[in-house]
């Protein structure tokens, strides 16, 4: 089985499926820390997945690698 290309991947993932999380994020009036978590683990957990990373990779090092903002960052540009 072969797998995409990882940029592939990651340009999909910005293309797509960030802006369909975040689709009406400028509304949300009040966002809980934990439910900030739950994005920001989603979203390592697909960097991850899309680069082939083991899955005990560092988070802040995952975002590095991809060249991505954090989900909070991009909520904050959208808001």
């Amino acid at each position: 089985m072969s797998r995409a290309n990882p940029n592939t991947a990651i340009q999909r993932s910005n293309t797509s499926v960030i802006p369909k999380a975040l689709f009406g994020c400028e509304l949300w009036t009040s966002i809980s820390n934990v439910e900030m978590q739950h994005l920001e683990v989603a979203n390592h957990f697909l960097l991850k997945r899309a680069q082939g990373l083991p899955h005990l990779t560092r988070s802040d090092m995952v975002l590095g690698i991809a060249g991505v903002t954090s989900i909070e960052a991009l909520i904050d540009l959208q808001t």
